[in-house]
């Protein structure tokens, strides 16, 4: 269904497109209820938010978020269909009131204005449940105790604002992602050169497999490869390297062909040689034990006090 099919079927009707605060269930498909409508309606926050004048189009590839308070992607009509209608049109297909049972999986609250969205994510711990949670609530003369269960606890920041024409805003990419389906493919066209690279590496042997079936994990994990100055895959001793770190460690999972090449054929072929070269496995010293390590981080002076040859040596400080 296209925007202006949409438009159309509204204005048929005779849909006021009123302010509404929504929520969307979790579930393996979303679905949406009511939570206010009408002329009175709670003030919730869930308003534009300050700094969109100044957003900058998000780029991943530009490294962490923090030089702008606010960034933007911009949607093509399939985007805005997907991503965007499911909200919109929930208010125009009967959608009844929620009920207390269903609090426990509210997952976003959103107000509609327009053709305008306000999406504020609900996390986990945010529900209260049966058991219910104690407050103390603070007058200017007294304090009274009430007990609140089967509730949401809501900030009514905004997560991600769509402009009602071909734009979403946000502060943080991973708050918003959960908010849109295929949200990631942002992140994914960023990088997509990046993946076709990576796999087109005469080091692999690459079956049916293509960019598509990179998921944003691995995407991010292929970046900090092909990052990595010292694990260029185009020189041939840094391919044998590769080779015997694969032969000391099996159970990897990495197979290597007749041709010497690393074979990528499947998800979970590629799976495993991203974190083979991440170079997460190692033998103990102490042990002799196969272990694997959480992360690659690059090892830092410990700030220990000063060893030589795995003896502390004496200093002025410490005698």
């Amino acid at each position: 269904m296209t925007y202006e099919s949409n438009t159309q079927i509204i204005q048929k009707k005779g849909v006021k497109m009123n302010n509404k605060i929504m929520v969307r269930l979790r579930g393996s498909r979303p679905s949406y209820r009511t939570l206010f409508e009408g002329d009175d309606m709670p003030n919730l926050g869930l308003v534009t938010p300050t700094g969109v004048e100044y957003a900058a189009e998000y780029d991943p590839t530009s490294g962490p978020e923090t030089t702008h308070d606010m960034y933007y992607v911009e949607l093509d009509q399939e985007q805005i269909e997907k991503m965007v209608d499911p909200y919109i049109d929930a208010i125009n297909m009967g959608v009844e009131a929620i009920s207390q049972p269903e609090y426990n999986a509210v997952n976003v609250v959103y107000k509609v204005n327009g053709r305008r969205l306000f999406l504020s994510r609900v996390n986990a711990g945010a529900r209260i449940g049966e058991d219910g949670r104690t407050m103390l609530q603070f007058h200017e003369k007294h304090v009274e105790v009430e007990k609140v269960s089967f509730a949401v606890e809501f900030s009514g920041d905004v997560d991600a604002y769509y402009d009602g024409q071909d734009r979403i805003y946000f502060s943080k990419f991973s708050k918003a992602k959960g908010l849109f389906k295929d949200f990631d493919e942002f992140y994914q066209e960023a990088y997509y050169d990046d993946n076709e690279l990576f796999l087109g590496n005469d080091l692999f042997d690459v079956g049916e497999i293509t960019t598509d079936d990179i998921s944003p994990a691995e995407t991010k994990v292929i970046a900090e490869i092909r990052g990595n100055h010292n694990l260029d895959l185009e020189k041939p001793e840094i391919a044998d390297k590769i080779r015997n770190y694969v032969r000391s460690y099996p159970l990897s999972g990495v197979k290597i062909n007749k041709d010497g090449k690393l074979k990528i054929t499947t998800k979970d072929d590629l799976k495993c040689v991203t974190k083979l070269l991440t170079q997460r496995y190692y033998t103990s010293d102490i042990t002799g034990e196969v272990l694997e390590a959480r992360g690659s981080t690059k090892m830092t002076d410990q700030k220990a006090k000063k060893v030589f040859n795995g003896v502390e040596q004496m200093t002025a400080d410490n005698k």
